[in-house]
This record gives structure tokens, sequence and C-alpha cells, in this order.
């Protein structure tokens, strides 16, 4: 009974976030591409808050909030309010995504010029908003279907920086993070599909703990190394 039991125990944050990242690798490469097409063509009420979620990486919570989009030049702009300012989060962050970046985005722009300054993508419910992910990605990748949600949409947008850059302040920027120590919980940069997104603006310059913490480590390693040949 036990034994049942222990293995009937939820999850933990660290654990749901490891299998989620484990879980990216069973998805083609253009997965999040196929998702939003279907969206889409479906004429899905949701098909633009996944294509927020597949070009930003926001949180399910703050698209509950409103997420506004704009259109400068060639670049499609997403402002986002976070949704953890009660844990000491940025309040506010906005990222610049080139159009040449993928067909998203230009989807993205192409909606933000249409509306203009008043362009905006909301959800009324979050559970709708998952259950309609799971559809599609249950009829595009049965074998990986368990892979898809939400959430997937994120740990894919940070994986992308991962692999385009080794700042892991930009990586903590974009996501909305105060500090950079909470991107080791996503996507890792072996598994990026595409480019860099710029962060423009942001209200919070995030700590770089977890670089500072690799210094040490470095600079430990070099001492103990010293010691040895001596």
């Amino acid at each position: 009974m036990f034994a049942s039991q222990l293995s009937a125990a939820p999850l933990t944050l660290a654990e749901r976030s490891k299998s989620k990242r484990q879980m990216l690798g069973s998805l083609p490469g253009d997965w999040r591409e196929q998702i939003v097409a279907r969206a889409v063509a479906s004429r899905s009420k949701h098909a633009l808050a996944i294509a927020v979620l597949s070009l930003a990486g926001v949180r399910p919570e703050e698209l509950a909030k409103g997420v506004k989009l704009s259109a400068r030049g060639d670049q499609v702009c997403v402002s986002i309010s976070n949704a953890k300012q009660g844990q000491k989060t940025q309040s506010q962050r906005t990222i610049s995504i080139p159009c040449e970046a993928s067909r998203v985005a230009k989807y993205l722009h192409a909606y933000a010029s249409k509306i203009g300054s008043n362009a905006q993508v909301k959800i009324s419910s979050k559970n709708a908003l998952r259950n309609a992910i799971r559809r599609f990605g249950e009829r595009l990748f049965p074998r990986a279907r368990s892979a898809v949600s939400p959430y997937a949409f994120r740990h894919q947008f940070a994986a992308d920086q991962k692999s385009a850059t080794q700042d892991s302040v930009h990586v903590a920027k974009a996501l909305g993070h105060s500090s950079d120590k909470m991107q080791s919980r996503y996507g890792s940069a072996s598994q990026g599909k595409s480019g860099r997104a710029v962060v423009v603006e942001s209200t919070l310059e995030p700590r770089a703990e977890r670089a500072q913490q690799l210094q040490n480590l470095r600079a430990r390693s070099r001492e103990q190394q010293l010691t040895r040949t001596r």
C-alpha cells in the first residue's frame, strides 16, 4: 500500500519541469508552426493566443491578463504584463521578433498592422486554451500528444533563447524572471529550434545569480588545480 501511495504522489515543480524538457525531444522541429497553422485553418477562437504562446513563450496567466501586440517596421512586438508580480518578478516586458523568424511572426505582424494600436490578445479561460492545444496535439502528433501543452511553448521558447545566446540574464529577461536561476527548469540549448528574441523594454533587470554561481565554481576549480600542482 505504501508503495502504491508513493507511485501516486504528485510530481514536484522541478520534476514536472524536467519531464516537460524531456518531452520536447519527442516533437518535430516545426511542431509549434504546425499547431498554429492547424488552429488558424480551423478558425479556432484560440488561434491568436496559440500564436502568441508559440512566438513569445508567455505564461497562460499572462494571456488571461491580456497581451498587447504592435507592428514596428518589419518586427512584431509583444508587450506582456508579468503574471507573478507578487514574487518580485518584473511587472512588464516587451520582446521584439523579426517577421523573417517564422510564419507565426508574419501572422501576428499582419494582425497587429490591421488592428493598430488596440491590438490585444486575451483569453477568458486557461482550461479552454489548454484543452484546445491538447486536441491539436493529439491530432498532429498522436505518438507525442502528452508533450503538447501551453507550457511546452514556454519551454521551447526558453530553449530557443538558450541556443541563440549564452547570456543567461537575457534569457531570464525574455522569460520574465527576476533572476537567471529559474531558467534551469526550462528547455535546454540543444532543443532550440529558432533564433533569439530581442527584449526591447523591461521594468526589471534580472539578477545574475546563476552566472555568479558558475563564476565561483570556475574560480574554485582553478584554485584546486593550482593546489594540486604545488
